[in-house]
């Protein structure tokens, strides 16, 4: 027990919820006159608690009804008492009552009412506040305030219950009382008595709650866990206001999970940032819509950590919003456009809503004031509403999006959050609710931030990305759990980050995946709704339709570059779009110069020009000239960036056009009028007090163009990416990707660039650039498509080539128009050691190419029993898509019959054959009944829809199937069930006649009799007997015909027949009979407490016929058969089977441990420390001895008994004597620790 640091102030709103859940109590006595008063309060919905001597001074005394008064109003309820809720103990103090408050007229209890929120947690000197309804004038309410002192017990032997408090005297009527703790802001206990000194004790809220319901106590355990207003438990879904109004310090206190005031207002901006699309688009107003209204989820695949490269890949595919889900930290990679900056922003969305909505629209929370744009009026997204009770140690994150830029300056952790927060979310708040001092301890006690670092490819310096990953694994290190922090980086492929130099950051790494097709389509749509398409269903099939070409499916893909098609298409839906990816972006260009020429009062044009009026015309006329310079004064600033140059973009385009600033034209006004002027161009965004261009491939493009009208720098560009290509690029080569294909683009016809192509082809990763270029519609020779697809053909081959990277070279094959990528594709579907998601997904892309082996793809899938269950159920799913003919039904009924699959999918497959052949699906299905490659579930789906055609075929096949003696018990309950559904009147007499008929195989005869006596007929036993005959007279019978012998008898046995007897003696010793049979014949003898069984597995035991193994079963199982556990003769056949010379080594072990576990039994039948031992523990040893001293036995038998005397730890405890004594084992199969095995000899 700490002591209180501080006393906290309590919100007006917090007494008011305590006033409203506290109710005055009133009990009458029968003429309606009051007897007796006290306070009582809401702990729950329709629950009431109360001192029990309030109520009554017995259980066998509770009134009826107890009368209630809400929260000193006129509004009254009433309340039942129940004596299994009626708690009263003098001894130890316990005074409680629980009343249920009885429903009004319209059958709806008082839910509504505000209930206490309880916390414990009690210090010496929190101050308390208690809101009461004592007797007299002020029985309306009355509050006083108390000094906690510490715990009391009345009872030394029983649990200390009470809490002791002090302050003013409190008269009667107080009993019943919450007690608020002020430090907390939560209910700490109920008022039980008090005296005139000030003393008063208190039942702890811990106590009151192990006297309630148990729906009582999980609704508070989820209060306490609770990240919303709205608590959710097993009964209840309801709210709980008391959370808002507690203060940050309350919250802290009481290690609340609900975030305080101040994170709810972070919470609220960062949400509302979130929606600001990370590339600014040109709709009406030139202002994007909402992330969360065109946003699609991408897909991922799961690589390895960073730290461990050596790691087979794990070829897993997932949603890229499970990133965040299972991973402290992790490494999102994509190419330029591929969506991570929206990806990012989509997890500061869902880390929002994970915190619930019960906060949402709360007045002040939203950080109030800031400035910006149209997107500063966008409001905090609704979450999904409260999430269920967190159970598992995954924390709450609280996420922080920062720039990698924020990381690089020597600063504290904390100070570098702030400043990414305050570029990025600054004007959705007020600055002063998060200084770097809110970053540097954890959101709240059970929640941890997420950092999500963006733009770490955009950094020029290879230094500054390894401080950036330095950083991370600092973090890492000084907080290995995660319980403060945990990072997700999102970038382009740079080079320090497989490699990294900087200390290890251990981070699950995910590529992000383009589109596939249902996501496009659903993107599509989103964007084409929000630019105002009046169908954007039939509009987004039309946009889809344009890129269903090899080559230019692959451009439609990638995120940014279906934002800007979108735009485009919006701008003129006629075909034909932009087929290239510089042509993307020449074009989206030329629209955002289109749209800076609005003519209407909110267009950049006039408002620059009267911003520029006063100053004169000269004035008007340059800043009229502004917008046409805007793309070329960017590309400036794009290469000077390129470059490495610090300028900012004001700065740079100041001094550019330095020579147009006329005379009267202030500097300071000049240049606001040039960053309006950019900023409204669509091409660039404000962060941090500066421009930045919307996305980084605007800044490569635009470069790119600025270095393509200069030839001498070109090709010193060109020079520098392929000059030095052998058959691998540079290592700098992917960090320059996006621009290097911008300048190839745009300089096509330079000599150098066909002699460099054809050069870098023939490496494997030169041979994918080539195919990139093609995809971005890039024209090159057709000898270097043919030789970059050779050379990524013979790629695909290699042993150490993913599932993943194979499917990535046939998508480029693919790209280059080359057939190969079906092969490929093939070899991947089909390849067991490739990743199920993989090995599905080269199916689809088959499918989607209607290549020649896509059936025997998803066949493969099916089939593999190691492949996951969802992917067999696809790709069952798909071949059933396409089945038009029956040459499959084999090996789909085969696959189907596996029982992981459900009946709907075998179904599913049954009506497809037959629809596929209607004439000749019953032969069909006879021919699958006795097709013997077939499994039996596979045939027994044939029988059954033979039976259920009606053909009298198939009560014989129902038969022959159960009869296979490897057909389990469940298989054969069907089968016979389906038999009985084919005739059910005749079923007896079907039965009777099958089991008849010499004609038929034993087994199925068998089956057919057992069911037969299992219907309570008499003709089972006789025909039983009679089959026996049948096959005893079978001279030539096989292990088939001496299985259904045993199984006769067995089925006799059942019936309690006599001849079963005859017939397992007969069994165990015919010597024709395999020895299973034989032994089983004798366990069966053995169940039914037949004399001979001993006899019979004695004669087994000794019978060298039979398999070494075999006879050392029949001699353990005489050691329970025999009379008294021993005798002379198991005795002398236990040492036999020991000293058998011809004995294996395997069967000699388990006869050592047999004889060994005999004389242990044997031993214990007296205690051994007596001095008499028993006589046939004497024997063994006097037998042993014999042998080991009778020149008549072999030396090999004679060492052998030897050595089982002397190592064998019972039998040399026999010898030796008491001294040895330790527990015997308790079984004979055991292979107990104190046996020491017998050398070789």
């Amino acid at each position: 027990m700490g002591r209180a640091d501080a006393v906290t102030a309590l919100s007006t709103t917090t007494r008011d919820l305590l006033t409203a859940a506290t109710v005055a109590l009133m009990i009458r006595s029968p003429d309606g006159a009051s007897r007796r008063s006290g306070t009582g309060f809401l702990i729950a919905p329709g629950t009431v608690a109360t001192c029990a001597h309030v109520v009554a001074d017995s259980a066998e005394t509770l009134p009826e009804v107890v009368y209630a008064r809400v929260g000193g109003t006129d509004r009254e309820l009433r309340l039942r008492p129940a004596p299994a809720l009626y708690f009263r103990d003098r001894n130890t103090g316990l005074d409680l009552a629980l009343l249920r408050v009885v429903t009004d007229a319209s059958g709806l209890a008082a839910l509504a009412d505000p209930w206490a929120l309880f916390h414990d947690d009690l210090r010496d000197g929190d101050r308390v506040w208690v809101r009461g309804h004592p007797e007299g004038m002020f029985h309306s309410g009355q509050s006083v305030e108390l000094d906690y002192q510490g715990p009391s017990s009345r009872d030394p032997d029983g649990p200390g219950l009470l809490e002791r408090f002090w302050g003013p005297p409190i008269g009667g009527g107080y009993s019943g009382s919450a007690i608020l703790n002020k430090r907390t802001g939560a209910v700490c206990g109920m008022l039980c008595t008090s005296d005139h000194s000030g003393s008063v004790h208190a039942l702890s809220t811990a106590a009151l709650l192990s006297r309630c319901p148990q729906q009582v106590q999980e609704l508070h355990k989820s209060a306490a866990r609770a990240v919303s207003s709205r608590v959710s438990s097993g009964v209840w879904d309801v709210d709980q206001p008391w959370l808002r109004t507690l203060t940050d310090d309350q919250l802290q206190a009481g290690g609340w999970a609900f975030p305080g005031r101040r994170l709810r207002g972070y919470l609220a901006a960062a949400a509302r940032a979130a929606e600001s699309h990370p590339y600014p688009g040109v709709a009406p107003g030139n202002v994007s819509p909402p992330l969360s209204t065109v946003y699609v989820s991408q897909h991922a695949h799961s690589i390895q950590t960073l730290t461990r490269p050596d790691q087979p890949d794990t070829e897993e595919r997932v949603s890229a919003a499970t990133i965040i889900e299972n991973h402290m930290d992790a490494l999102a990679v994509g190419g330029p456009g591929a969506g991570k900056s929206s990806l990012l922003r989509s997890f500061v969305r869902e880390c929002v809503a994970g915190w619930g909505d019960g906060w949402a629209g709360e007045e002040g929370d939203q950080g109030g004031g800031g400035s910006g744009d149209g997107a500063d009026e966008q409001s905090a997204p609704q979450g999904p509403g409260p999430r269920p009770d967190r159970t598992t140690s995954t924390p709450l994150l609280v996420p922080v999006y920062v720039q990698a830029a924020d990381l690089v300056p020597d600063r504290p952790l904390a100070e570098a959050l702030e400043a990414g927060v305050r570029a990025d979310a600054g004007r959705y708040g007020p600055l002063e609710a998060w200084s770097a001092e809110f970053f540097r301890g954890p959101p709240t006690t059970h929640a941890s931030w997420l950092v999500l670092v963006d733009g770490l490819d955009e950094l020029l310096a290879s230094e500054q990305r390894q401080v950036v990953l330095t950083r991370l694994a600092g973090i890492r290190a000084a907080d290995p759990e995660g319980t403060m922090y945990r990072c997700v980086i999102a970038t382009r492929p740079v080079p320090e980050l497989p490699t990294s130099r900087s200390p290890a950051w251990r981070a699950a790494v995910f590529d992000l995946l383009p589109f596939d097709t249902r996501q496009l389509r659903d993107f599509a749509e989103r964007w084409l709704n929000a630019l105002g398409l009046p169908d954007p269903e039939r509009a987004a099939e039309q946009f889809t339709l344009q890129f269903g070409e090899r080559r230019r499916e692959a451009l439609v893909r990638v995120p940014l570059m279906a934002t800007m098609l979108c735009q485009l298409f919006a701008d003129q839906p006629k075909p034909p779009l932009p087929t290239t990816r510089h042509e993307v972006y020449r074009s989206f260009i030329g629209l955002l110069q289109s749209r800076q020429y609005s003519d209407t009062a909110s267009g950049i044009i006039a408002q620059a020009t009267g911003a520029a009026a006063k100053y004169g015309t000269s004035a008007v006329r340059t800043v009229e000239r502004l917008p046409a310079q805007v793309v070329g004064l960017a590309g400036e600033l794009a290469l000077a960036w390129l470059d490495g140059e610090q300028l900012s973009a004001v700065e740079l385009f100041a001094a550019r056009t330095e020579d147009q600033r006329p005379p009267d034209l202030p500097e300071p006004v000049w240049r606001e009028i040039l960053r309006e002027t950019f900023r409204r161009s669509g091409l660039f965004t404000e962060r941090g007090g500066d421009l930045v261009f919307i996305h980084q491939t605007l800044l490569e493009f635009l470069a790119a163009q600025r270095v393509a009208v200069d030839p001498r720098r070109a090709d010193t560009e060109l020079r520098n990416v392929f000059g030095r290509w052998a058959r691998r690029p540079p290592p700098e080569w992917r960090r320059h990707d996006s621009f290097t294909r911008f300048l190839i683009a745009a300089v096509t016809e330079r000599p150098l660039l066909g002699r460099a192509l054809w050069r870098c082809g023939k490496g494997w990763e030169g041979a994918r650039f080539i195919a990139e270029l093609v995809a971005d519609g890039i024209a090159v020779a057709p000898k270097s498509m043919r030789r970059c697809a050779d050379t990524l053909a013979a790629a695909a081959k290699m042993p150490e080539c993913t599932g993943f990277f194979r499917r990535e070279l046939a998508q480029h094959l693919r790209t280059l128009g080359d057939g190969r990528d079906a092969r490929i594709l093939t070899a991947v579907a089909t390849d067991p050691m490739v990743s199920d998601d993989d090995r599905i997904m080269a199916a689809r892309a088959l499918g989607a190419l209607r290549g020649s082996g896509y059936t025997e793809s998803l066949l493969s899938i099916a089939a593999d029993t190691d492949v996951g269950l969802f992917a067999r159920v696809e790709a069952m799913q798909r071949i059933l898509e396409g089945l038009d003919d029956t040459s499959r039904g084999r090996q789909l009924l085969a696959i189907v019959a596996d029982p992981v699959f459900h009946d709907g999918l075998r179904r599913d497959v049954l009506n497809a054959l037959r629809s596929a052949d209607p004439r000749g699906c019953t032969e069909l299905f006879f021919s699958y009944a006795q097709d013997p490659e077939l499994g039996q579930n596979a045939r027994a789906l044939a029988l059954r829809e033979l039976a259920a055609a009606g053909d009298r075929r198939a009560p014989a096949l129902l038969l022959a199937l159960a009869g296979e003696s490897t057909a389990d018990s469940t298989l054969r309950y069907e089968l016979m069930r389906t038999l009985r559904s084919t005739d059910a009147d005749r079923y007896a007499e079907l039965l009777a006649s099958y089991g008849a008929d010499s004609d038929l195989d034993p087994g199925t005869r068998v089956t057919a009799l057992g069911e037969l006596a299992h219907t309570g007929d008499k003709r089972a036993a006789d025909l039983l007997a009679s089959l026996a005959a049948e096959l005893d007279a079978d001279p030539v019978g096989g292990e088939r015909v001496q299985t259904t012998r045993l199984r006769v008898a067995e089925q006799l046995a059942q019936l309690h027949d006599p001849r079963a007897d005859e017939l397992f003696t007969t069994l165990a010793g015919d010597m024709s009979v395999a020895a299973p049979i034989r032994l089983g014949a004798a366990h069966e003898l053995q169940a039914t407490g037949h004399a001979s069984a001993a006899d019979v597995f004695a004669a087994l035991a000794a019978d060298r016929v039979l398999d070494e193994h075999a006879r050392v079963a029949a001699a353990r199982a005489l050691t329970k058969a025999e009379p008294g556990g021993h005798s002379p003769r198991l005795t002398a056949i236990l040492v036999q089977l020991v000293i058998d010379p011809e004995m294996p080594e395997t069967a000699r072990d388990e006869a050592f441990r047999l004889l060994d576990w005999y004389a242990a039994g044997v031993h214990r039948v007296q205690d051994p420390r007596d001095s008499h031992r028993p006589r046939a523990a004497k024997g063994v040893l006097e037998l042993l001895t014999r042998v080991a001293n009778d020149s008549n036995y072999s030396r090999l038998q004679r060492a052998w008994a030897a050595k089982a005397m002397r190592n064998l730890p019972h039998l040399r405890r026999l010898r030796e004597g008491p001294a040895s004594w330790d527990p015997a084992p308790d079984t004979p199969g055991g292979t107990h620790q104190t046996r020491t095995r017998l050398p070789d000899l």
